[in-house]
C-alpha cells in the first residue's frame, strides 16, 4: 500500500468519480458548440501533416531545400508529427471508427484545400502550411478550456521556423476557411 496523505487520496477518488460521471453524461449543453470547432481543428492538424510533406517535396524539386532549410523544416515537421500522432491516437482510443472517420475527413479536407489554392509550387504548400498553423492556433484559442488541444500549441512556432525559406506569405487563411465551410 502506498503512503498517500488522506487529502491526496480523497482528491484522487473524487477526480475518478467525476471522470466517470463526465464520460456517461457527455458534453454539457453549453459545451456542445465547441465540439465542431474541436473536430475542425483536429482535421486541420492532419491536413498540416500532409501540407508539410508536400512542402518538402516541392522545396526539393525547386532546389530550395538546403542545409538551414532542412534543419528548420525537420524541427517543424517534428512538431506537426507529434500533434498529428497524438490526435490520431486519441481518437483511436475512443473507437477505431472515429480514427477512420478522422483519416477520411482529413483526406477530403486536404483535397479541398489543395484544389482551392492556385499558387505555384513551392509557394503553394508554404502558404498552406503557414495558414493552417494560424487557423489551428485561432481555433485552439477559441476552444480553450475543456476542449483545447495542448499538442497544437507549439504549432504557432512553425511560421518563424520556416521564415528562412524566403517565400512570401500570401495570407490565404480566408480562402482556406471559406472553402472548408461544412
Amino acid at each position: 500500500m502506498t503512503n498517500l496523505p488522506y487529502r491526496q487520496a480523497m482528491l484522487i477518488k473524487h477526480t475518478a468519480w467525476m471522470n466517470t460521471r463526465l464520460l456517461t453524461r457527455g458534453p454539457r449543453p453549453e459545451d456542445e458548440r465547441y465540439v465542431p470547432l474541436a473536430v475542425r481543428m483536429l482535421t486541420l492538424v492532419g491536413c498540416l501533416n500532409y501540407a508539410m510533406l508536400d512542402l518538402e517535396s516541392e522545396l526539393t524539386a525547386s532546389g530550395l531545400f538546403h542545409h538551414e532549410t532542412k534543419r528548420r523544416y525537420t524541427q517543424a515537421q517534428t512538431l506537426v508529427t507529434q500533434a498529428h500522432g497524438i490526435a490520431w491516437s486519441m481518437l483511436r482510443k475512443i473507437d477505431d471508427r472515429a480514427a477512420r472517420q478522422y483519416n477520411d475527413k482529413t483526406d477530403e479536407a486536404y483535397r479541398t484545400i489543395s484544389g482551392c489554392i492556385l499558387l505555384e509550387a513551392p509557394q503553394r504548400s508554404y502558404n498552406i502550411v503557414l495558414s493552417l498553423c494560424r487557423i489551428i492556433s485561432s481555433l485552439n484559442g477559441r476552444i480553450s478550456g475543456r476542449y483545447d488541444f495542448n499538442p497544437a500549441k507549439p504549432l504557432v512556432r512553425i511560421p518563424a521556423l520556416l521564415e528562412c525559406i524566403g517565400i512570401e506569405d500570401c495570407k490565404i487563411d480566408g480562402i482556406i476557411e471559406l472553402n472548408l465551410i461544412d
